[in-house]
């Protein structure tokens, strides 16, 4: 087989890209806007044979880097088949070339597909799927190879992940198979009359960037700012979503009056049975679990009283930013002020963009990247674990693939750099 490369346009590369196994938000036009919009030179080339057929194809990001010389990013790896020794061989050989004329030092991919199958607990399946002999055909093929670790590096594409598969399940059949926890955490948080709906004006996204930094601060990250949630809403688009979760206090008081109001009205009528029968457990029984509920309702009144006073009368809770595919959905950032915690916004964000998922048809909500650590004691546990409260599953994609594309400059460069 011997192949060349060519400029695809945007319908080639989709129709081509979307039937491979490793197709992913990475590998998306809506990307492909986002990395333009972050400085990258960005072009679609396929891999085509004597025919002219198409055998693989890539979203090729080009930077700067030391100098005089250009990095080379194919964001969630080559469309192709990982499987095929032959094609690995004939599209590094047709590439390598190719990238040194675009005097590229190296190229880094992380190709978005697992490595090998694991649990909802991290453990490996016995008997799953098992790719661990891919990295082993693109090293035989002229590339350095990057296992995937533990922990985060935001330079590069996760190399774990948690995913929700939808596998035909509808969102009630989903609720019953969460964690005991998180199924208590997302009917609480539906008691509290919060208020879900996508940001609407600049005024939301700056709400929204302000919650980021104050997350990011407590838990030490870089928050971003306004203008980069703006460029990827910008290149995203339609198939965007920042949902918000508000607070307003106002409907929480006409709601409880209306309930106090129903027990208040209920007690008077066990009251009047208890004149006739007072020593009747059942009414006695019941008065007290009214005089509760009406207790109750006085707490929330007074306490969204309160927070009309300090806040006004809609509060911002939590926010998230989704990205959509045509298979997927991406809980891509996130951020909730601790004070409101206890309402558990979070959870009701996230149970709301999974009934859109499935509305929408798509097989899988990803929730993105976790550390791969398991164990309670170590670093991302906690991250790990609420997203494995959703029935989410284990993910530990490829790792990373260095090729070399000047390799003597690229030697020079690692030896200071430590890029492999």
């Amino acid at each position: 087989m011997k192949l060349t490369i060519k400029t695809i346009d945007n319908d080639q590369y989709l129709d081509f890209g979307q039937k491979q196994d490793n197709w992913s938000f990475l590998h998306s036009i809506e990307q492909k806007r986002k990395l333009q919009n972050g400085q990258y030179d960005t072009s679609l080339i396929g891999f085509v044979d004597e025919k002219d057929e198409l055998k693989a194809a890539a979203l090729i990001a080009k930077a700067p880097v030391a100098k005089i010389y250009q990095y080379c990013l194919i964001p969630g790896g080559i469309l192709m088949n990982y499987e095929d020794e032959e094609l690995i061989k004939e599209t590094t050989k047709t590439l390598k070339p190719w990238l040194a004329s675009q005097n590229i030092l190296y190229m880094q991919m992380s190709p978005y597909l697992p490595l090998i199958e694991r649990d909802q607990n991290g453990q490996v399946v016995e008997g799953g799927f098992d790719h661990t002999n891919i990295p082993k055909l693109f090293k035989k093929a002229g590339y350095k190879y990057l296992p995937p670790e533990k922990g985060y590096d935001l330079s590069k594409d996760p190399m774990w992940m948690s995913v929700l598969y939808f596998d035909g399940r509808d969102i009630d059949t989903l609720l019953k198979d969460m964690d005991q926890q998180t199924r208590w955490s997302i009917n609480r948080a539906r008691k509290f009359d919060l208020s879900i709906r996508e940001a609407r004006n600049d005024a939301d996204l700056k709400k929204f960037t302000d919650m980021m930094i104050h997350t990011g601060q407590r838990n030490n990250f870089d928050g971003g700012d306004e203008d980069y949630y703006r460029r990827e809403m910008a290149a995203w688009q339609d198939n965007a979503d920042l949902l918000l979760a508000f607070m307003e206090p106002s409907k929480t008081i006409e709601s409880q009056e209306r309930l106090k109001e129903d027990s208040q009205n209920e007690l008077a009528e066990v009251e009047k049975k208890l004149e006739e029968t007072p020593s009747s457990k059942k009414f006695n029984k019941k008065k007290k679990v009214l005089l509760e509920a009406i207790e109750l309702a006085d707490k929330k009144i007074d306490e969204a009283q309160k927070l009309c006073e300090k806040y006004g009368d809609e509060i911002l809770l939590a926010g998230c930013i989704f990205l959509n595919t045509v298979n997927e959905t991406v809980y891509m950032h996130s951020g909730a002020y601790d004070e409101f915690f206890k309402y558990n916004a979070p959870f009701a964000i996230h149970y709301e963009e999974i009934k859109r998922a499935i509305a929408a048809g798509r097989k899988s909500y990803n929730f993105f990247g976790i550390s791969g650590n398991f164990n309670k004691d170590e670093e991302g546990y906690s991250l790990f674990d609420f997203k494995r409260g959703f029935g989410s599953t284990v993910v530990e994609n490829m790792g990373t693939l260095i090729l070399p594309v000047k390799d003597i400059e690229f030697s020079i460069y690692n030896r200071l750099k430590k890029v492999v």
